[in-house]
């Protein structure tokens, strides 16, 4: 991941641009190679991630995303959009990410989906985070009836594909670092699990969940081993269970 954070603001932007632009063209030859592979007739991406794998409490988060059909890439937009990357880039803040996430659900297609702690302890996070992931697309059919999806691709970040999805489907590793609605993706699940784990640390104060998320940083180890387990924590993970075997 490049960090541009060192250069004048305009060389920042330029880069920014430049990155865009890379996101944009990816979908397009991505699904044109697509359908000349296929045979098929897809007119657009259907963006998917997850966030809060690594993550030792709460529910894991996914995101679907597209960009409607007739979007219409100009400056206006370029300068909308210019800050759209991999949600976990350095020149995000919190509040940066969610107004673009706020943005982002505004101009085009979108669905949440989670799995909860319950699900990650008794599935595996992998096979929860899929879990969510099936749920993100299905929610963003319910909310957007009006258009069909049946002619998208979906690219889903990593190596595994969803299962029982009745989508073409792709997976593609580090989506979220190559395609404009994988990564837009990646923003609002980001954005939207981040912000209710700053509303829970509230509950559970202590653990320092308002900066690290949930992730077992020292000063979140640390403050584990101090203050016990609370419900929220994933049982079945390394850190947890060693304060659990106490």
């Amino acid at each position: 991941m490049e960090n541009w954070e060192g250069l004048p603001l305009s060389g920042q932007r330029t880069k920014r641009k430049s990155k865009l632009a890379q996101l944009l063209a990816f979908d397009e030859q991505f699904l044109q190679e697509n359908n000349q592979q296929g045979q098929f007739f897809l007119k657009g991406i259907l963006g998917v991630d997850e966030v809060g794998r690594g993550s030792i409490i709460g529910p894991v988060v996914a995101a679907a995303f597209a960009f409607p059909h007739d979007l219409i890439v100009n400056t206006s937009l370029y300068e909308q959009l210019i800050d759209l990357d991999d949600s976990k880039a350095p020149h995000f803040t919190h509040d940066k990410r969610g107004a673009l996430s706020e943005h982002l659900k505004s101009l085009g297609y979108w669905g949440i989906g989670e799995a909860s702690q319950q699900e990650v302890e008794t599935l595996n996070v992998a096979k929860a985070s899929l879990l969510a992931s099936y749920r993100a697309l299905q929610h963003v059919i319910q909310q957007f009836s009006e258009e069909s999806f049946t002619n998208h691709l979906v690219i889903i970040d990593g190596k595994l594909k969803i299962p029982n999805l009745s989508l073409h489907q792709r997976a593609y590793v580090k989506a979220d670092q190559h395609s404009a609605a994988v990564a837009a993706a990646s923003i609002i699940a980001k954005a939207y699990r981040d912000t209710m784990i700053i509303e829970l640390s509230q509950k559970y104060p202590g653990y320092g969940w308002e900066t690290n998320a949930g992730y077992p940083t020292p000063p979140h180890k640390q403050a584990l081993a101090t203050l016990g387990a609370t419900p929220l924590h994933r049982k079945t993970y390394k850190a947890v269970q060693e304060v659990l075997d106490k």
